[in-house]
Parts: C-alpha cells; structure tokens; sequence
C-alpha cells in the first residue's frame, strides 16, 4: 500500500515498543529521533539521540538529560529545534549537534512548533503564535489568541478540550476559511482539509471543509492527521490509517507516532516503518 510513501527504517532504529520517530528532513536525508520512556516525563517517551537515515545510518549527536526533547520537536534550515518544559526553546545545528538554549520563553506551555523562512513559528497553550529568530531572541506575536494547525494556518482558541479549527487563518495571506457546520454536528473537528464528528444519533462521519461529501466513516477514528489521512483504533489493541479521499485502507500495528508534521512512524513486530504524508497521491 503507498509503497512510494513508505520505507522501511534500519534495524537499529525498530523495536517494541516503537522507539524511533521521524522528526523531518534535511534534503533527501531522514531526521530520526532515538526514543525513551522516561518516568520523570509527564509527556511520554523523550528524544535522547538523533540519526541521519540516508543511503546509510549515522548518529548526529546525543542531547543531554537536562535537554531530552519530551514535546515539540522540528527540523529546518539545517537544524533541530525542540521545547522542554514549560516553554525553554533549544537549537542545534545538524552538523556538529552541540545543543544550545534560546531560553525559557515566558509565554507558558508550547503546544505547536516548526521552522519556516529561516525562523522558529511557535504557538501556546493558551493562546498566540509566536516567531523568533533561529540565533534566539524575543518572540514576536503573529496571531493573538490562535494555535497553529500548519503554517501558515493557525485557527482561534476554543473553550473545548481540544482544538477544533473551524477557523482559520492564513498569516501570510490574510485569508480566512471557516468550515461548514450543520446543527446536527456534534465534536465538529477539521483540518486543513477534512473535517470529522458524529450525527445527533453518534454515527462518526468525514467531510471536506466545505461542507461537501459527507460520508459514514466506518470504524472507530483515532484522530485526522495531515489533509487526508485518519487514524482508525482496529480490535486488537492495533492501528489502521484510511485515506479519506479514496477509502483505501491499511494497517499500521500496535504502535504509531505522528510528528505533526509530515512524517508517520509506525512499528510492526521488530520492525520499523515511515510514511511520507507528502508522497500519498
């Protein structure tokens, strides 16, 4: 299924539980990230090494134990950049890997992070997205009260325990997009591009954004993720991922983490897989 959307990642990166993470790109080069389960962590498994998988495997560099990545973590303009808790910014250089603060923010918990144009986009518990130079610096404000979905979309904050961007709007445009929504929606939630939730009788269903091709969605959805993809919990405490476009459907295993970005790890058995978002056409 996908075949030119998936790969297989080295042995040395597979295991169960799954342990690798694919954190972005640099050109045609793979940035995995080496997980552990930490139980000082209250946000999972934490990033301790990071790999280039190419043609052939190398480890760029270890982070420190006061600078272990439990949260957000992205790679751009040569770079990896991560949070730790509550809002401290890190930066290290692909090449020599020596691990660098950017200082604690004192903007509360970071929920959304990427690098775009050469800058670090971040976004808030709270509320409010921010933007700040990859050599440090004091955060700008871009969106006041706004979460990031994927730049440039960022969508209002909701008193809901989750985000539903139903806005949103575009920061470098100025355009905004609200979705269709029919007063039989019940836990209305969207991405970019689809939108799901549950009819007055609790039938889950997908949808675009516009409102149009409703469909039952059959199964029960773990989470949208990227523009067209869901996560769907399968008997056996496993996973599948259905392309909503198509309907095409495949089974992923007891093991998946998804970077909110692009890529889609995923384990099965001894081994370890990724899918490229990006690639599914």
């Amino acid at each position: 299924m996908w075949p030119r959307a998936v790969r297989e990642l080295p042995p040395e990166l597979a295991g169960e539980p799954l342990s690798a993470l694919v954190l972005g790109a640099d050109g045609g080069t793979l940035i995995v990230g080496r997980q552990h389960d930490d139980v000082k962590s209250k946000e999972g498994p934490v990033t301790r090494a990071v790999y280039a998988v190419g043609t052939t495997t190398r480890k760029l560099f270890d982070l420190p134990e006061r600078a272990s990545a439990a949260g957000n973590l992205a790679v751009g303009a040569g770079r990896l950049v991560w949070t730790t808790r509550p809002d401290r910014v890190w930066v290290a250089s692909l090449r020599d890997g020596r691990p660098r603060s950017l200082g604690s923010l004192g903007l509360g918990t970071i929920d959304g992070l990427t690098v775009e144009e050469g800058r670090i986009i971040l976004s808030v518990a709270k509320g409010g997205v921010y933007a700040m130079p990859l050599s440090g610096g004091r955060p700008r404000l871009l969106a006041k009260g706004a979460h990031l979905l994927r730049w440039p979309w960022v969508g209002a904050t909701e008193r809901l325990p989750y985000r539903t961007f139903v806005r949103l709007t575009d920061l470098q445009l100025g355009r905004h997009d609200t979705a269709a929504v029919r007063p039989a929606d019940r836990d209305l939630r969207c991405g970019l591009v689809y939108c799901s939730g549950f009819t007055e009788d609790g039938a889950a269903f997908t949808r675009m954004r516009d409102g149009s091709e409703q469909r039952p969605y059959p199964g029960n959805m773990h989470q949208i993720i990227g523009d067209r993809l869901a996560i769907t919990e399968l008997p056996g405490n496993t996973f599948g991922v259905r392309d909503l476009a198509t309907g095409t459907e495949a089974a992923l295993g007891r093991w998946f983490a998804d970077n909110a970005h692009r890529y889609l790890t995923y384990g099965r058995g001894d081994k370890a897989f990724v899918m490229d978002r990006a690639a599914i056409r």
